[in-house]
């Protein structure tokens, strides 16, 4: 899973997501199951926080994901959490307030790049065929 350190709390992040295929891609050529099971993790830890119908976090809609989470609140009496700067208080699909698109676009070209290189998303699947 990625990780992003600020000076107020820490946090999980998807960016990871963008090198699941291309890890993928390189341990097939190598045949390092090892490797492979690494972009397996990568997957399925940064894709954790996708709403979906069977699995519901509690966000605004289905197919929802946060930029970040698993917030470690060791600052939260820093001044830029407080209620009254409109930053502190955010509700499940609020986000930090802001729209990042790049969020659901991390996933979306995660998602494509395993079927572009692969045709399958299964890496259960993609193990059977090339392991």
């Amino acid at each position: 899973m990625g990780a992003c350190d600020t000076c107020g709390c820490g946090y999980v992040h998807p960016f990871q997501l963008m090198g699941v295929a291309e890890t993928a891609q390189i341990a097939v050529y190598a045949k390092d199951k090892e490797l492979f099971d690494i972009a397996r993790l990568y997957w399925l830890g940064c894709n954790q926080t996708v709403e979906t119908d069977e699995r519901p976090w509690g966000y605004a809609m289905p197919g929802l994901q946060e930029e970040g989470y698993l917030i470690s609140w060791w600052a939260v009496d820093d001044p830029m959490f407080a209620a009254d700067t409109g930053f502190g208080y955010r509700l499940k699909g609020e986000g930090n307030k802001t729209c990042f698109p790049w969020i659901n676009a991390v996933g979306v070209k995660a998602y494509w790049a395993m079927k572009d290189r692969f045709g399958s998303v299964d890496f259960e699947e993609i193990e059977n065929k090339y392991f």
